[in-house]
């Protein structure tokens, strides 16, 4: 149960880190139009993608590592139960490991990544419309290529705004655990603590569930590649945009 609960956990904070990642890119696609390509390519966030997959997979060998599960006599019922229980090592390294899941995983990570996305995704939405009036004056693309760009971009930013508002109260439950500090799994507010931390696990499990909606209902490309991959299509050579970032990439074929 410890190693599913490892790598279930380490797929969501994955996509937390991809959905920074999509809101720097986007970020800078619109505030630096023309010297994005030369500052990310496409294959550098692939890299980073995969990178922090597995450092997070790596990360969450933690809870393996602090906790099992075992069957326990219970005095009060007399009958065994199957319990989650500490391991010796975690017992003998509780500081370190505690360190990594608690500091790092449960609240620097999330806390970093929720600040790095809300001031990316606010710095697109003041600039997208000001960018999107002067590319309509100033650039020569087709309108049809702004519009793909601009449709691009806006699917990013509802990925991002998504990510926020199911974020926000686990953000705010971190931040309050701090001020109040009864309101922990140790203190007299442990039964709201409890309930808010329940709530707020399920808001996160919905940002990562709705993702994959939005991309199929708001990019063409996307439903073509994913059409592809599920039917087994024919096998054809995809063209390579090696000095292109992600955004323009999605935008391509919007």
């Amino acid at each position: 149960m410890a190693y599913t609960l490892g790598v279930v956990y380490g797929l969501r904070a994955t996509s937390d880190i991809i959905s920074m990642i999509i809101a720097v890119d986007r970020c800078l696609c619109v505030l630096l139009p023309l010297r994005v390509t030369h500052l990310i390519r496409t294959r550098t966030m692939a890299a980073m993608m995969a990178a922090s997959f597995f450092f997070l997979q790596l990360c969450y060998i933690v809870l393996p590592l602090r906790f099992t599960v075992a069957r326990v006599y219970i005095n009060s019922t007399g009958i065994f139960d199957w319990k989650i229980m500490p391991t010796e090592i975690g017992v003998k390294y509780a500081n370190i490991l505690d360190s990594v899941s608690s500091a790092f995983l449960s609240i620097s990570l999330p806390v970093i990544t929720f600040v790095i996305v809300s001031l990316a995704t606010a710095m697109t939405v003041m600039k997208l419309m000001s960018a999107t009036r002067w590319r309509e004056q100033t650039s020569s693309a087709t309108s049809g290529s702004r519009d793909r760009q601009a449709g691009a971009t806006k699917m990013l930013v509802l990925v991002s705004c998504l990510y926020i508002i199911t974020m926000a109260p686990s953000v705010a439950c971190i931040v309050t655990r701090f001020i109040i500090r009864d309101f922990s799994p140790y203190g007299r507010y442990y039964y709201g603590y409890m309930s808010v931390t329940m709530i707020t696990e399920k808001m996160s499990w919905i940002n990562n569930a709705v993702n994959f909606f939005v991309y199929l209902a708001q990019s063409s490309r996307f439903r073509q590649n994913l059409i592809k991959g599920v039917f087994c299509g024919q096998k054809t050579k995809s063209p390579v945009y090696p000095t292109r970032s992600l955004t323009t990439a999605l935008s391509s074929k919007q």
